[in-house]
């Protein structure tokens, strides 16, 4: 089978680990399904440049994977590295040649291991019942947020409000409204229609660093610093486990609702249940939103107030 081309990238002096896992066995409609899941990741500062999962047995995943890095990577502009390092000699065959005079050394990547850690939480806790490092997503909790998606999606609260509206969020930790009230940042996604959801930022100062690091600036913010989002998202911008796994309800427009973890400013996390009911709760709060920017909403623990930036 023919390789793909190389993309035509500017030289950078950027070192990338990479490497593939073998993911355990998943029982897709009754059936074991074997799966491998390769990432890139830039070692000086361990952003994560792409990843993805595919079925087993897939020799050139690593390979295939670099190049759509270095063409469409996940942070920063379209590069070529001057070196890798992967774990394995067969590994290092598997990537060499992609570009002349790229380098390619065999040793250890704990940024990719420390990677795969956090992404292999994710795909964990957004199976019904998985057990995972941060503990136990309930099939209970995983219906409502799906049920509190589509309330928003009937809102789309993003037909009216750009991607630069936010809110000032004050809420309970049980939604209870004799528990002291925490704070944040809400901004609502979705005016250029392609995510649609929102994001929920510890502070203003934290969204303001975010948004200059997805413009290409470096991050000024707290890294390390909390970002939960949920993410109404098509069949085709999930991974291959993902999609085997989640249902396509009709009321949600065929798509499906998740609740992602991140540490700022590119590091993604394990959530937990607590931290997915609240994005529950916001939801079913946004959706109330009922087109007047102006508006406050309060409920069920929480108030939104809109945030003249």
């Amino acid at each position: 089978m023919k390789r793909p081309e190389q993309p035509r990238v500017p030289s950078s002096n950027d070192e990338w680990a990479g490497a593939v896992f073998e993911l355990p066995s998943l029982s897709v409609g009754g059936k074991p399904t074997d799966t491998s899941c390769a990432i890139w990741v830039d070692a000086a500062t361990g952003a994560v440049l792409g990843a993805t999962i595919e079925a087993a047995g897939h020799r050139g995943l690593l390979r295939a994977l670099l190049l759509e890095c270095m063409a469409r990577p996940k942070v920063g502009p379209p590069r070529a590295p001057a070196r890798l390092r992967v774990p394995t000699r067969e590994a290092a065959l598997v990537v060499s040649g992609v570009r002349p005079g790229l380098s390619v050394a065999v040793g250890a990547v704990p940024e990719v291991d420390d990677a795969f850690r956090s992404l292999s939480a994710h795909l964990g806790l957004t199976r019904h019942d998985d057990p995972t490092q941060a503990g136990t997503i309930s099939g209970e909790v995983l219906d409502a947020l799906q049920r509190a998606a589509i309330e928003l999606w009937r809102a789309a609260p993003w037909h009216t409000l750009d991607d630069e509206a936010v809110y000032e969020v004050e809420l309970a930790a049980t939604g209870s409204s004799s528990d002291a009230f925490r704070s944040g940042i809400l901004q609502v996604l979705g005016a250029a229609g392609e995510v649609f959801g929102f994001a929920l930022y510890p502070t203003f100062a934290s969204w303001r660093a975010q948004e200059a690091f997805s413009a290409g600036q470096p991050f000024s913010g707290r890294p390390g610093d909390r970002m939960l989002l949920l993410m109404i998202q098509s069949p085709e911008e999930l991974s291959p486990v993902e999609r085997r796994n989640a249902s396509f309800p009709v009321e949600l427009g065929g798509r499906y609702a998740v609740a992602v973890a991140f540490a700022q400013p590119d590091r993604m996390d394990a959530h937990t249940e607590a931290e997915v009911a609240l994005v529950t709760r916001l939801a079913s709060a946004l959706a109330r939103w009922r087109g007047d920017p102006s508006e406050t909403l309060e409920g069920e623990g929480i108030r939104l107030r809109p945030r003249n930036n």
